[in-house]
């Protein structure tokens, strides 16, 4: 059962938290800006514009158009190449810029009443957060088709009121390149992230980590992790097309148990109709895991597919079985791994995001012992009065633990979820702002991994 009902008070968690005076009252005004913004046009605007929107998480979306009646131009095959899963395309503008450059700051006030995440004796405060966003490209960086070369960096800086040791600086940076020749395409991506704290919504490359909650170590760990990717297609037809990637991942925890992964795949993928492409891949990999636990070696094999319906739905899966031996531990373990993505737009000024992932991971706090990591996310967003943005994001994590050695067991089991409504305003086209409120649970069956937490914030963001 989890924990909130084990005290009788299904939904109390929720609401048992007080805000300061001061942050009342930071609110109120900010919530009158907001209705005057909504109330009318900025100037030299009209109410038909439609600017760029934020999400109350503080990531960029771009304004929802009316769908389109035709791509402009074909999708290929070889961009499966370019993603973990088979690749959800996307359409070419008529001229794609040659340079691109942005920059862009996110400022954050909240109010969080465990900023530890812990089971027990919780301590709030307040939390203040500068982010920037520094991205520029050359090339086709938006349509993804032909050549380009793009790099993102996003440094932040979080402070605390009462808590003035838990401040930090944290690090998420990419660069990105696709060179394609007559029918060969190579791709890359290399992923820095360095995070301490556990608001960071961009989790990078850690896919084990939603919300910016890391369940396996629990509470506040400087994590550091690098991705590197190469992937290379070849068209065989206008129908087949053959890919390889290799993958090298680094997990470092500091003084918890780190490891690193290096993965091959070799696939093949077939165009059955011109918006439906499925096809079949094998991979192998070996990861490396600081002792006492035991390295271990890997196989998988995949089926995937991918579909786009002009402008209104896109969908990508993979899913298959992977086959896991322990190098002087148990016997070989056979599990089910999946990755699903979809994007739906119903009708014009509403989005609708699914994803949900299947895999085993090594873990970080616990000596020779791995754990079977399901996720499900959804994210739904509808614009309002041309301006306003409302979305609501939630998702469920279950861990399920395991020993990767013979005649030991274990007893961990988590089940976590959260849940984040907010509000967005399009004040000018470069400016925006929001409210929002998040709430996260994580029941473990080991009691100190276990938490519950409120928090509520205001963000804004100027785009130059």
């Amino acid at each position: 059962m989890p924990a909130l009902l084990h005290r009788g008070q299904p939904f109390g968690p929720l609401f048992q938290f007080r805000l300061s005076s001061r942050f009342q009252n930071a609110v109120l005004i900010f919530l009158c800006v907001l209705g005057c913004a909504v109330s009318r046009p900025a100037r030299g605007e009209t109410e038909t514009t439609t600017p760029p929107s934020t999400t109350s998480s503080g990531t960029v979306l771009a304004p929802i158009e009316p769908a389109p009646l035709e791509p402009s131009l074909p999708v290929q095959d070889s961009q499966a190449a370019d993603s973990d899963a088979p690749a959800i395309a996307t359409e070419l503008s008529p001229s794609p810029r040659r340079f691109h450059y942005s920059l862009s700051f996110d400022f954050r006030v909240a109010y969080d009443d465990n900023i530890t995440l812990s089971p027990i004796n919780p301590i709030d405060d307040v939390y203040g957060r500068i982010e920037a966003l520094v991205e520029f490209g050359f090339g086709d960086f938006e349509g993804r088709q032909e050549n380009f070369l793009f790099f993102s960096y996003t440094p932040s800086y979080y402070f605390y009121n009462d808590n003035s040791s838990f401040n930090a600086f944290e690090h998420l940076a990419r660069l990105d390149a696709l060179y394609r020749f007559s029918k060969l395409t190579l791709s890359a991506i290399q992923d820095f992230q360095s995070v301490e704290s556990y608001h960071l919504e961009s989790t990078g490359s850690t896919s084990t980590i939603i919300n910016g909650a890391n369940i396996d170590s629990g509470g506040r760990r400087r994590l550091t992790t690098y991705l590197s990717r190469v992937n290379a297609a070849y068209d065989l037809s206008g129908k087949t097309s053959l890919s390889a990637g290799l993958d090298y991942t680094l997990t470092d925890y500091g003084n918890l148990i780190n490891s690193d992964s290096l993965m091959a795949t070799l696939g093949i993928d077939y165009k059955i109709a011109p918006k439906v492409t499925v096809g079949l891949a094998g991979s192998a990999g070996k990861d490396w895991v600081d002792a006492p636990s035991t390295n271990q070696t890997f196989e998988q094999v995949n089926l995937r597919a991918s579909y786009q319906a002009t402008g209104k739905i896109t969908a990508s899966a993979s899913g298959g079985v992977e086959f896991r031996q322990f190098d002087g531990g148990t016997d070989n373990r056979v599990s089910p791994v999946f990755q699903v993505g979809v994007s739906y737009q119903p009708f014009e000024g509403t989005a609708i995001s699914l994803n949900a992932s299947g895999e085993i991971v090594n873990s970080a706090v616990l000596a020779n012992q791995d754990y079977v990591s399901t996720q499900f996310t959804a994210t739904i967003r509808q614009r309002l009065f041309q301006r306003v943005f409302v979305s609501v994001s939630g998702g469920l994590q279950k861990l399920d633990y395991f020993s990767t050695l013979d005649g030991s067991d274990t007893r961990r089991e988590d089940n976590y979820y959260f849940i984040q409504p907010g509000i967005d305003v399009s004040i000018t086209r470069y400016w925006t702002a929001g409210i929002y409120y998040l709430h996260r649970t994580n029941d473990s069956t080991v009691a100190l991994f276990g938490f519950d937490e409120n928090q509520f914030g205001v963000h804004s963001r100027i785009t130059f």
